[in-house]
């Protein structure tokens, strides 16, 4: 009797028992009805078509992309240029002179002018033409976008003067015009 109840313990425990991950149930099992599709209340992010600016036989050369995130568009098309050409823009000969290790810190519009902070990865050493065409991507990228006509930029929260194409530092906010020399062709 002894054991037929230790037994009978074991089955109940083993009935209760959870199990890990998830658990699909069956529609027809539920008792009401269950949307998977959509989330009452909550309207999923649009489709933003955009362009960024990468590099070919060093000159710009603007690539679409497109995103559904609902985020501002400086902040989005920015995100998407430091993460690099996709393998098939690689293969298509497309490059970046921005370093994986740049990081956006932050990115706002005021009026005509783009304010981008970016981590301090964005200054390692490299040519001059390497150099300019890590800002030119930056520039070309937020002055894509309707109302923007120049970048100011920030280092780690600082403003720091910037190179052009021609090689001339600036310390004021710089538009297309100032990387004319890689415009695309």
């Amino acid at each position: 009797m002894r054991i037929l109840r230790l037994v009978l313990a074991l089955v109940v425990l083993a009935a209760c028992a959870r199990t890990s991950g998830t658990v699909e149930i069956p529609a027809e099992e539920l008792p009401f009805p269950v949307a998977r599709e959509s989330v009452p209340g909550v309207t999923p992010a649009p489709l933003r078509h955009f362009t960024i600016y990468f590099v070919r036989a060093d000159r710009l050369l603007g690539v679409g992309r497109v995103a559904d995130v609902d985020a501002p568009l400086a902040e989005v098309s920015l995100r998407a240029l430091l993460e690099g050409p996709s393998a098939t823009d690689q293969r298509s000969g497309i490059r970046t002179e921005l370093s994986t290790a740049v990081r956006l810190l932050d990115v706002r519009i005021a009026g005509t002018t783009a304010v981008v902070d970016l981590s301090g990865e964005l200054q390692e050493p490299a040519a001059p033409t390497q150099i300019a065409l890590r800002v030119a991507q930056v520039v070309w990228t937020l002055t894509e976008l309707a109302g923007v006509g120049e970048v100011l930029f920030a280092i780690d929260g600082e403003p720091v003067e910037i190179a052009t194409s021609d090689g001339t530092v600036v310390d004021r906010a710089v538009t297309r015009a100032d990387y004319a020399a890689f415009a695309p062709s």
